[in-house]
């Protein structure tokens, strides 16, 4: 299976992060096309703003009719409401399947001021995804540091969408080499390109591929839009196209 990770410039409004996401999904020559943390919305101090907005309420109905019509899955992530407060999560529409979706466990202390994690053992924070036959694992952002991922077993691959700056420590990425190794699984990493808070922040972008034995198989352009495929198979192999 062809899998792209889609590093989209962030936009202010559910509107111009949804027209990015149609462009990409219609450019990509692959059969899942990954997005970052809080597609929709974007990951900025202003996206409170943007939880009762109708465009984000149309979502749903306009991503289900642009995978049935593409015939490609997308996996975006954006904030949800619920009885039990507001998730950070990521969705997954794919031909001819349910909208399948999982929530962010590990927040930082301040998404906590605005979002809730999912209640422990509930659907929404274990379980993986499946396109088809492919079995998707979910890391979101700064989960990658935590040691243990219940949800990640049995994956065929983890994606991991996030909103990152990489400082050059390299605890981001040791942490995700560590979970391919010891699962034995590739990883498709999709990172924001820009950031809105900091526009002139550096060490945006930057996605990567890593291999099931921890290896860094590409890695995308820094601070600037780009794409990142890799071709997956059962056997827990990853390679560049």
């Amino acid at each position: 299976m062809r899998v792209v990770a889609a590093q989209i410039p962030m936009a202010p409004t559910v509107t111009g992060n949804l027209a990015r996401v149609f462009a990409a999904v219609r450019a990509a020559g692959a059969d899942l096309v990954v997005f970052p943390e809080c597609t929709l919305t974007g990951f900025h101090r202003g996206l409170p703003e943007l939880l009762q907005s109708r465009d984000l309420a149309e979502c749903d109905g306009r991503l289900r009719r642009l995978a049935r019509e593409t015939g490609k899955a997308v996996l975006v992530g954006r904030p949800m409401e619920t009885e039990h407060g507001v998730l950070n999560v990521v969705q997954c529409f794919a031909p001819g399947q349910p909208v399948q979706w999982v929530a962010k466990v590990g927040l930082t202390p301040s998404e906590t001021r605005f979002f809730s994690a999912p209640l422990p053992g509930s659907p929404a924070s274990a379980g993986l995804l499946r396109v088809g036959s492919l079995r998707l694992g979910v890391v979101l952002c700064r989960e990658v540091l935590d040691a243990q991922h219940p949800r990640l077993v049995g994956a065929d691959l983890i994606v991991w969408p996030g909103y990152i700056q990489w400082t050059g420590d390299g605890a981001y990425l040791d942490a995700a080499k560590d979970h391919c190794r010891s699962l034995r699984v590739p990883m498709l990493q999709c990172n924001w390109a820009t950031s809105l808070n900091a526009p002139d922040t550096v060490g945006m972008g930057g996605s990567v591929a890593l291999d099931a034995n921890g290896g860094l198989v590409a890695q995308a352009a820094m601070d600037c839009a780009d794409t990142l495929q890799i071709s997956v198979n059962l056997g827990h192999r990853a390679s560049t196209d």
